[in-house]
């Protein structure tokens, strides 16, 4: 995920300051019998690293996207029937745009007041995002997907709509043009 906060860059010291602390105190435990803390998880690339290592990993943060984040890359591994969210990915794909909660604060055309006018999204992505994000609620409401899904299916939508945002990593400002 393009994040301004991202510890993307970190993880290469991390693993190597980890190893050369347990050798230190002479730990010789695979990953697999080891527990990775990852406080303040962000967008959970660390802890997601350290679980393809094989550590069980304890995943932090005060946000709720994070929350989403660490379910859908940390706790949702090998929970899946891979067909079945091919096709429900195919399915939310194929929606028609609405105008719901991002189209109408975070896109140029959906803010009706001049002055709080945004351009975090064109409003094809918006509205494509707002019926994915709702047709997510409704079918997990309706209890079409179990919780592993619609985690997935709700933090697969937070990580690529980040891939068509209008912005330079933060979202506390948008670029002035698309």
């Amino acid at each position: 995920m393009n994040y301004i906060g991202s510890k993307h860059s970190l993880i290469g010291f991390l693993k190597s300051s980890i190893a050369k602390t347990l050798e230190e105190n002479g730990e010789n435990r695979l990953p697999n019998q080891m527990v990775f803390a990852d406080l303040m998880a962000g967008t959970g690339v660390v802890g997601s690293m350290f679980k393809q290592d094989g550590y069980s990993i304890i995943a932090n943060d005060i946000q709720y996207y994070s929350y989403v984040i660490a379910k859908h890359m940390i706790e949702n591994n090998g929970n899946l029937n891979e067909g079945r969210c091919a096709e429900l990915i195919a399915d939310l794909n194929n929606l028609e745009g609405i105008e719901g909660v991002i189209y109408q604060n975070y896109c140029y055309e959906g803010t009706e007041r001049q002055e709080f006018r945004r351009k975090y999204f064109t409003e094809y992505n918006a509205k494509k995002c707002d019926a994915i994000r709702i047709a997510i609620e409704e079918k997990h409401n309706r209890e079409i997907i179990n919780d592993n899904e619609y985690f997935f299916l709700l933090g697969s939508l937070i990580n690529s709509i980040d891939k068509y945002a209008n912005t330079a990593s933060v979202y506390g400002a948008y670029l002035k043009k698309f």
